[in-house]
């Protein structure tokens, strides 16, 4: 079997110095050492590659103009060799530095991988490693060749089919200074299913481990709420017996993201997203249901 890590962490940027160091120290901080950090950048002109490099050496670094966000993050999907694909931005954080091996604890396969001495891809210098289209979990461009170091092999023995889809925790919302500032409006399901997100997107999107084999592209037709679109489609791909809610606190996010700041283009493309996949009665309803829900944020704020 292929040495590959266990987890690809994809981090999408764009002129993202003052938050991305944040991002990048707590993917360096993870106990469990089996895994890549990939970058996708969109060509920053400040200082957001240099601040990534501050506190890791060992990323792999795209920084090429994209179509947008999930332009980025379908490049993300490509470069990514993992087995299982996290998507962390800029800004957001794993909530500690066991998150990793918390999620690697309900891998079967993953039980007997070495939780860290693990070598990660590092690259020959600090400097930009621009990683081109070419260069898909498939295939490795010839700046890869002599940079990879090893990865644990995962464990043969153990049936692959037993691994789960879908890993999901929790997520906090923290300032711009890491300070806590509320839970999440949106409690995770014990049990996900196909269902569960016509209640909304009761998930984090940076808390939504997805095994990559499953995971579809990013639909570009949608430019605020493409994330809620393509988890819908994960869970559609899969069965509720292989998601895995891990019952812990696992991403902090940083509330200044895209769709807050394009609230109401992202409310409409959700709601079409919604009507899609749970058809127009039920999803009337349900907007009925959310404007309580939404009255009582608004004076918590």
């Amino acid at each position: 079997m292929d040495n590959l890590p266990l987890f690809s962490i994809i981090t999408i940027t764009f002129n993202a110095e003052s938050e991305v160091g944040v991002t990048v120290k707590s993917v360096a901080d993870q106990t469990f050492r089996n895994f890549e950090h990939i970058i996708v950048d969109g060509g920053s002109t400040d200082n957001t590659l240099c601040e990534a490099r501050k506190f890791s050496d060992s990323l792999r670094i795209l920084s090429e103009k994209d179509r947008g966000l999930y332009d980025a993050m379908n490049k993300g999907i490509d470069l990514a060799k993992g087995k299982y694909i996290i998507f962390l931005n800029a800004g957001d954080a794993f909530a500690n530095s066991d998150v990793l091996d918390l999620l690697a604890t309900h891998i079967p396969s993953a039980v007997n991988l070495p939780y860290s001495n693990v070598d990660v891809y590092r690259p020959k210098s600090k400097r930009s490693e621009n990683i081109s289209s070419a260069d898909t979990a498939d295939g490795q461009s010839p700046e890869e060749d002599s940079c990879f170091g090893t990865y644990a092999e995962p464990v043969t023995d153990i049936a692959e089919d037993k691994d789960p889809d879908i890993l999901y925790g929790d997520t906090v919302i923290v300032d711009e200074n890491r300070v806590f500032l509320r839970p999440r409006h949106l409690s995770v399901p014990e049990k996900l299913t196909f269902k569960s997100f016509s209640k909304g997107m009761l998930i984090c999107h940076q808390a939504f481990c997805v095994r990559k084999s499953i995971a579809p592209y990013y639909d570009l037709n949608y430019r605020f709420s493409a994330d809620y679109d393509w988890c819908v489609k994960c869970i559609a791909a899969t069965s509720p017996d292989k998601c895995v809610n891990v019952h812990s606190i696992i991403i902090e996010y940083l509330d200044n993201g895209l769709t807050e700041k394009n609230k109401k283009e992202s409310l409409r493309e959700r709601y079409n997203i919604m009507k899609h996949y749970y058809g127009t009665p039920l999803t009337v309803l349900r907007h009925i249901s959310f404007i309580p829900r939404a009255i009582i944020r608004k004076f918590k704020k």
